[in-house]
């Protein structure tokens, strides 16, 4: 609770300066006729534009808000493979129950969908209903590693963590890069796309599977 004084003028600032240096005028010269009389219309101008000033005794009731962790969730397709999914939703809550002990507010936000694991676009999106001056941190759980420009991303001023989950020993981080594609095809006929897939801290030959519509091309 907090207390405040507000003005709230009934006549524009300069009518004010006016009546107040006339009223001073007109009772300074009072004053040479009679001490008292000076001194008594001056307290009624004071009192008069204590009125047209409109003061106001405020009284404001509120409660602290507290910071906002923003926690990006990665629900693309390739976290599922070999229980990641598992993995990442228990560092999850015990992140959860380490920020909520905190008396920090945590909101959670899923991305990423079977085809594609669009992390700017999904900070983005994530960040619509959350003032700034609220959010403290993100936290991003994924399977990955970002790439890519990320020149489009929001201005933030918080740290960005993030969480990666898998076996570094037994997973590696892979990324398929468009090589060349012409910008339009013809149907029916054929056109040459070049892929190239990059595999991380692996070597030897990498058994590669391309699907068209769900189904093994």
């Amino acid at each position: 609770m907090s207390f405040d004084l507000a003005f709230t003028p009934h006549l524009p600032f300069s009518l004010l300066l006016f009546f107040s240096i006339a009223g001073a005028a007109i009772s300074a010269l009072r004053m040479f006729q009679s001490l008292w009389g000076g001194v008594f219309r001056l307290l009624t101008i004071c009192l008069i534009l204590a009125f047209l000033i409109g003061p106001q005794w405020r009284q404001t009731e509120g409660e602290i808000l507290p910071d906002i962790v923003l926690l990006l969730e990665d629900k693309s397709r390739s976290i599922g493979f070999g229980a990641r999914d598992d993995i990442a939703e228990e560092a999850i809550l015990e992140t959860e129950a380490q920020i909520e002990a905190l008396g920090v507010e945590l909101r959670r936000y899923a991305f990423g969908d079977q085809l594609s694991t669009d992390f700017t676009e999904a900070l983005r999106g994530s960040l619509t209903d959350i003032p700034r001056d609220r959010l403290a941190g993100v936290v991003v759980t994924t399977d990955g590693q970002l790439h890519g420009p990320l020149s489009p991303l929001p201005a933030l001023e918080v740290p960005i963590h993030s969480l990666v989950v898998g076996d570094p020993d037994t997973q590696f981080d892979r990324r398929v890069e468009v090589v060349s594609a012409p910008r339009f095809g013809v149907v029916g006929d054929v056109v040459d796309i070049t892929l190239k897939v990059t595999a991380q801290n692996e070597t030897g030959p990498l058994r590669t599977q391309l699907l068209m519509g769900g189904e093994e091309y």
